[in-house]
Formats: C-alpha cells, structure tokens, sequence
C-alpha cells in the first residue's frame, strides 16, 4: 500500500513540475495543495477502512525515496569505485 501512494504521489508530482517548468503554467502551485490534501485523505481512508502494519506502510512509503538516494549516490561515484574499469 504504502509503496503504491509514493509511487502516485512522485507521478502526480512529477505531472505538475512538468507544467510548471516546462509550460510556463503557474497554476499548477494550487494542484500541488490540492494533490497534498488528496494524498492525506487516501492515507487516512487506508489506514480507517483497511487492517494495514503502520510500520509497514511507513516502510513501503520511504522505500521509494531511499531507492532514489541509493541510486544518486551510486551514479555519484567515480567510474573505479562503481567496479568499472
């Protein structure tokens, strides 16, 4: 569950700094407000309505970002340290 919200919530995002960067589109500020609102709403009808581990959705929601991490420091590190030669 938790891994499938970060998962939306990076797409949604990614949607609206598209518009806003790439577009010129201001208005897209105020769909960022309306996608956090959205995203707490979701998390709270899961965890009313749905037997989920808290933890385990914590987990599922932060696996995400720190995938992300790892894979920025990796790509950071000079070409000898990675194993290629």
């Amino acid at each position: 569950m938790g891994g499938g919200v970060a998962i939306l919530n990076f797409r949604w995002l990614w949607r609206i700094v598209e518009k806003v960067l790439f577009e010129q589109r201001t208005f897209y500020g105020i769909q960022a407000l309306v996608k956090f609102i959205l995203l707490v709403f979701v998390v709270f009808l899961i965890f009313r309505y749905l037997a989920v581990n808290p933890i385990a959705f914590i987990v599922g929601v932060s696996t995400l970002v720190v995938g992300i991490l790892f894979e920025a420091f990796r790509e950071s590190l000079p070409a000898e340290r990675k194993g290629n030669t």
